[in-house]
């Protein structure tokens, strides 16, 4: 798996395109509800992850993206 942005030339998937497939796949889901350290973990991703909406709401035409100011500094926030 990699970070890098460029599509990798054997897969041709950026790294966040591939964590997405694999995050997607069979393997990642379960039916058993979350212990207390992998929802604490769960919720440490969402605090450093931009939050995602669409303008207008509605419709998903727009993405409106809120980058946190209090977390990673902006060089390191990469969405898409």
């Amino acid at each position: 798996m990699t970070s890098y942005p460029l599509p990798d030339q054997y897969t041709g998937m950026t790294g966040m395109d591939r964590a997405f497939q694999l995050l997607n796949s069979a393997g990642c889901w379960s039916d058993q509800p979350f212990d207390s350290v992998s929802r604490n973990i769960l919720l440490q991703i969402a605090t450093i992850s931009p939050k995602v909406n669409y303008f207008p709401e509605h419709l998903t035409s727009m993405e409106k993206i809120e980058w946190n100011p209090h977390s990673l500094p902006y060089s390191m926030q990469h969405f898409g």
